[in-house]
Order: C-alpha cells, then sequence, then structure tokens
C-alpha cells in the first residue's frame, strides 16, 4: 500500500471516482503518524487509493469535510463518504469498514 500525499486542489478530483481513503492528519501529530502506519497495514487491493492530506495547512478541506479532530479518515465512493473514523483504531476495524465499499464497487 502506497499512501500519497496531496494537496486542497487533489482531494476532489482523486476521490470522484472508485473508491478512496483519505487521512487527514498534521505532521507533529503523533497519533495520526501511528495510524499512517495502521493503514499501511490495510489490505487495500489494487483500485483503492490510499491518499493523506494535512488537516492544518489545508484547512478549508478539512473544514469543507467537517473534520472536527486529527488524525480522522474518511472513505469515499465515487466522491460520497461512505464512513469515517476519528482517532487511533487498529487495522481490523478500518478493514470492516473498507471491505463492503470495495464490494459494492466491484458489483458496479
Amino acid at each position: 500500500m502506497i499512501l500519497e500525499t496531496i494537496n486542497a486542489n487533489d482531494v476532489k478530483e482523486k476521490t470522484a471516482s472508485g473508491v478512496s481513503v483519505v487521512l487527514f492528519s498534521k505532521e507533529i501529530c503523533p497519533f495520526c503518524k501511528t495510524m499512517k502506519k495502521v493503514l499501511g497495514k490495510v489490505q487495500a487491493g489494487p483500485n483503492v487509493r490510499i491518499m493523506e492530506i494535512d488537516g492544518v495547512l489545508h484547512r478549508p478541506v478539512a473544514e469543507e469535510h467537517k473534520v472536527a479532530r486529527l488524525p480522522t479518515i474518511v472513505f469515499f465512493k465515487d466522491g460520497q463518504e461512505g464512513a469515517r473514523v476519528m482517532g487511533v483504531v487498529n487495522a481490523a476495524h478500518l478493514q470492516k469498514i473498507l471491505d463492503p465499499l470495495v464490494r459494492a464497487q466491484n458489483k458496479g
């Protein structure tokens, strides 16, 4: 799994189609660093984009997506939010959220 760093201009375009996972974080946040490692353990598959955006540097985007605290992970399917997780969770929890989105995408 490759975590792609994106900026404010990329979010809409890169989440518009398919399944995408966006980690809203900040560089000096230890919990954000933990979630980055946890995301690395998730079996996403080749058609899922895993991305990170700095929620402090790109505050308007974080506010647009109603990110109240960091880290927050937002799961998108075809540009629409499918789920969200705030704080620190394990990879199995993230996998349980991601798998149904991927299955729904594969059916469509």
